[in-house]
């Protein structure tokens, strides 16, 4: 009599999941499954899962060699590539640990809502945590001095962030730079901001101004920053 075997579909690893449960007090991260379908998931990558009677989005924070067995499975990669580095979960988690947040309040902050026809196209690059070399603190002088300043740091091999306090900022310096940059903030259109989140997460633009949400963008190991007032 020949019989009929199931076998359970393979699992690679397990990985730890920020899940945005909607309640303050659940924030620890959940442990997912992962099948072969989604072996490539890395860190950083926003995903669906089940939680309680829903499916909700989560973040992959870190991925692990134990068995799957018991776990519930991740349903769906959303993007096929991280749309945060690991600077960034550092950055966001020392955040709420500063002002008592839940990361998911951040996470809307951080990063734009990115449609999934818009990231055929981009090449995504890791960045290792963000490190302060050197800070430099300069006082006084004027608006020429600024653009002076921008201009002497600006270097094709290194990403160069400018984080202005007000909008009028922007529009001083978009005005007075000679070189090109791409803005970042609240006052972008929904689409612009998460294209231009895309290309800065890429690596593909090296000169950033932005209001003060620009801090958590995913820049480069080796960028500069300079914070204005």
């Amino acid at each position: 009599m020949t019989g009929v075997q199931t076998c359970a579909l393979p699992i690679y690893f397990a990985v730890e999941v920020l899940v945005d449960t909607n309640i303050s007090h659940l924030s620890d991260p959940y442990t997912y499954a992962v099948s072969t379908k989604y072996s490539d998931v890395e860190i950083g990558t926003m995903v669906s899962v089940p939680f309680g009677s829903r499916i909700t989005p989560g973040i992959v924070i870190s991925r692990s060699p134990r068995s799957g067995d018991g776990l519930k499975f991740i349903k769906k990669v959303l993007h096929p590539f991280p749309i945060l580095n690991t600077g960034q979960i550092e950055l966001i988690n020392n955040a709420t640990e500063r002002w008592v947040g839940n990361f998911w309040d951040f996470m809307r902050f951080v990063v734009p809502t990115i449609a999934s026809s818009s990231v055929q196209n981009i090449r995504f690059s890791e960045a290792i945590a963000r490190k302060v070399s050197q800070p430099e603190l300069k006082i006084g002088g004027s608006y020429e001095d600024l653009v002076r300043l921008i201009e002497s740091r600006i270097n094709p091999a290194r990403q160069l962030l400018i984080v202005v306090p007000k909008l009028g900022d922007i529009d001083y310096l978009r005005n007075e730079l000679k070189t090109k940059f791409i803005e970042y903030g609240s006052h972008l259109a929904s689409k612009e901001r998460a294209e231009n989140y895309l290309r800065i997460l890429s690596g593909e633009v090296n000169t950033i101004i932005g209001t003060r949400s620009s801090i958590f963008l995913p820049l480069k190991a080796d960028a500069e920053i300079i914070v204005v007032d």
